[in-house]
Order: C-alpha cells, then sequence, then structure tokens
C-alpha cells in the first residue's frame, strides 16, 4: 500500500507555497485604483 511522504506535509513547504498563492490570488483580487471597497 501507498504512504504519503511526510517530508511532502512539512509546514517549511507549505508555507512558502500557500504565501505564494495567497500573493497571486490577492494580485487578482485586488481592485482598480478608486473603486470603492468591497467590505
Amino acid at each position: 500500500m501507498t504512504k504519503i511522504p511526510q517530508h511532502l506535509l512539512t509546514p517549511a513547504l507549505l508555507a512558502p507555497y500557500l504565501q505564494a498563492v495567497t500573493q497571486e490570488y490577492n494580485q487578482r483580487l485586488t481592485p482598480p485604483v478608486g473603486a470603492p471597497p468591497q467590505k
């Protein structure tokens, strides 16, 4: 049976990945300058 390698689940690898994804996600959602805030 196959086991998921533990080193693939370490925060050391997840943190930079999530940070990069979050930054790209936020950049895509950034409204144009002068647009009213959505919150």
